[in-house]
């Protein structure tokens, strides 16, 4: 009885783990990717004649592409019940929050991919 009761704290203990692990790993990819993302916004505004390199405004953008990016992944995963956001084959390991998030939560994913 005790045993048991131990192998679901221990298991509980490694979901946590790996949802942690899921939604950093999402983050720092996504950091990469909206940072390349903004650099080009800021870049092709520089070429129209807009200056923002001192200003907060690329500091904003990133921010805000970020969690737009984890708003329209949660939505596709807690609302529409999809676990796979379909903008691509490799898009699926930069929208792993909502999954990590559930992983944290429930001690599962409730759904399947």
């Amino acid at each position: 009885m005790a045993a048991s009761h131990a192998m679901r704290i221990l298991k509980r203990i490694g979901n946590i783990i790996e949802g942690l692990v899921f939604g950093l790993l999402s983050l720092l990819l996504q950091s990469l990717f909206i940072g390349l993302l903004t650099g080009a916004v800021v870049i092709g505004l520089s070429a129209l004649g807009l200056r923002l390199d001192g200003t907060p405004w690329p500091s904003l953008l990133f921010g805000l592409l970020l969690i737009a990016f984890n708003a329209i992944a949660c939505w596709e995963y807690f609302v529409k019940e999809r676990a796979v956001v379909r903008l691509g084959s490799k898009a699926s390991i930069i929208f792993m929050v909502p999954r990590a998030i559930d992983l944290i939560w429930n001690g599962s994913e409730r759904i399947s991919r």
